[in-house]
């Protein structure tokens, strides 16, 4: 394996509920990062009720560096992955996430990682996504350029020093939708240091369970997230705005997002 730089550990974060038509491939492809950089892969099983577990244990025996931990009943992707976060390992420096049904690209990592490791200031990294039908990343074809590219919407296309998730602690458990947006907007009051880069990392993967197909209950999610940071500000005046952390897409491709069916 040929480490670049010389920077520590990255610790990859995956909550998983019953995942079992999708984790394979996702935890493959973070396996697959390891050719230029030291990876620990944790997972969090969610008390899932179908064979995600048995998956879970035949993927130890073939990946070093992939721990799997289990709640004991089903509570939630912010519990998950709040478990995992007292899971990193001490010498992880960098943290990235990603959810059980997506895939990263080839090289998924590089450029991020190079811009933290050489600008040691710069406290998180956000690329791009291309949401992608589940067929075309089960069976392969061709990419579509009609395909939705967005920025800055989802923790998997951003890598974060640890140091910052210290700073920030715990995902709100309280939340059930938009929960991500919750957690990126708390960076957002700390910190402005934050490179944007234009490559599309991973595929988000558009199927019939996507937790963002439920419109009403995400756009409410959506609300409170920013209403709970207009609140933290108004109480603190030191905390800062979002600008810089949300790039704003073409409108037409937003709206493109969310009319997107598999």
């Amino acid at each position: 394996i040929t480490i670049l730089g010389e920077f520590k550990m990255l610790s990859v974060l995956m909550p998983a509920f019953n995942a079992e038509k999708y984790i394979s491939a996702a935890i493959d492809s973070i396996a697959k990062q390891r050719t230029y950089c030291d990876i620990e892969i944790l997972v969090c099983n969610d008390c899932s009720t179908d064979s995600t577990e048995q998956i879970l244990k035949n993927k130890l025996k073939q990946i070093n560096g992939l721990k799997i931990f289990s709640l004991e009943s089903n509570q939630g992707v912010s519990t998950a992955r709040n478990r995992l976060l007292q899971e990193i390992a001490p010498q992880s420096e960098y943290v990235a996430f990603l959810d059980s049904d997506d895939i990263l690209i080839e090289g998924a990592y590089k450029k991020a990682l190079s811009a933290l490791n050489n600008s040691p200031d710069t406290q998180l990294t956000i690329s791009k996504l291309r949401m992608v039908p589940s067929e075309f990343l089960d069976f392969g074809g061709e990419l579509s350029e009609e395909w939705p590219v967005l920025s800055g919407i989802n923790l998997a296309s951003c890598i974060f020093r640890k140091k910052l998730l210290d700073k920030i602690g715990s995902f709100n458990t309280s939340m059930a939708y938009a929960e991500d947006l919750d957690y990126m907007l708390r960076m957002a009051e700390i910190t402005k240091e934050i490179a944007h880069f234009e490559d599309v990392v991973y595929y988000y993967r558009r199927h019939a369970t996507n937790a963002t197909l439920n419109a009403k209950e995400l756009n409410a999610g959506f609300s409170r997230a920013i209403m709970n940071h207009m609140m933290r500000r108004k109480k603190d005046p030191s905390l800062m705005d979002a600008k810089g952390m949300f790039r704003i897409d073409a409108p037409e491709m937003l709206a493109r997002a969310r009319v997107f069916h598999v």
